[in-house]
């Protein structure tokens, strides 16, 4: 938790928050260790796909991938870390910064933003 709480602010954050940033990079097979609150996102749903990159939340993030169902966010992220080689912290909610309810420890940084054209 001290790691994800030093990479806040960071140009090249080793992190991401949010189940956006956290999923994409799932995708990228980028995540070390993913940190879940698995209760908060017990309702919202996401897609299994059976090849990388394993996980979406939209049908045209499957990138060709087949979709083997909608299933609970909790498990389609615990699937992804595992098919990714991934750590996996369960922690209960008020542990993570408000209104965060998953995080990642990446294993590289993303870069900074690139300026829209």
């Amino acid at each position: 938790m001290d790691r994800l709480a030093v990479q806040e602010g960071q140009a090249n954050p080793e992190a991401a928050r949010g189940v956006g940033a956290v999923v994409h990079a799932l995708q990228q097979a980028q995540v070390d260790t993913l940190i879940l609150d698995d209760a908060a996102l017990s309702e919202r749903t996401m897609l299994a796909l059976d090849a990388e990159p394993w996980i979406a939340t939209a049908r045209e993030e499957a990138l060709g991938a087949g979709i083997l169902g909608e299933v609970p966010a909790p498990a389609a992220l615990l699937r992804a870390a595992a098919l990714t080689d991934a750590r996996v912290l369960m922690v209960p909610g008020p542990v993570l910064p408000k209104g965060v309810h998953v995080a990642a420890l990446l294993r590289w940084s993303s870069g900074p933003d690139v300026p829209s054209s």
